[in-house]
């Protein structure tokens, strides 16, 4: 996906920092979340984190932004979980809405948050997914 060049003036740079900004404080938040559950004794993970997510919607000068779930392209999403914020780009964890209940998949993409012109958010929703 390309990303449409764009004049850089104060209020680009201003849009950019506020967003980039939102997105730190969400990766933050989500963090603080499970480290608190950690701290809990809660270690094991098949029991998750209570609400370690906050689903996100981005939208770019093209519309709300979508991913495939699968290889053959039939699925597709528009909603995001932040797993990590770098001085350009995001990874998203692509999340999938099944019979109303919102779930992680283990797909991510790198996104450059200078391409976004706005983030949605959305209740908090527990992200149950092992790392280890």
């Amino acid at each position: 996906m390309g990303c449409a060049a764009t004049v850089n003036n104060n209020n680009n740079n201003q849009t950019r920092n506020s967003i980039y900004d939102l997105l730190r404080r969400i990766d933050q938040m989500q963090k603080e979340v499970i480290i608190n559950n950690l701290r809990n004794g809660c270690e094991n993970c098949m029991l998750g984190s209570l609400n370690n997510t906050k689903p996100i919607s981005i939208y770019n000068q093209c519309g709300i932004f979508s991913a495939t779930i699968d290889a053959a392209n039939t699925t597709a999403t528009t909603l995001f979980r932040v797993e990590e914020v770098n001085d350009e780009t995001v990874v998203l964890r692509l999340l999938q809405v099944e019979d109303g209940v919102t779930t992680c998949t283990n797909m991510t993409l790198v996104y450059n948050i200078a391409c976004i012109c706005c983030v949605q958010c959305f209740e908090s929703i527990n992200c149950e997914r092992c790392t280890n």
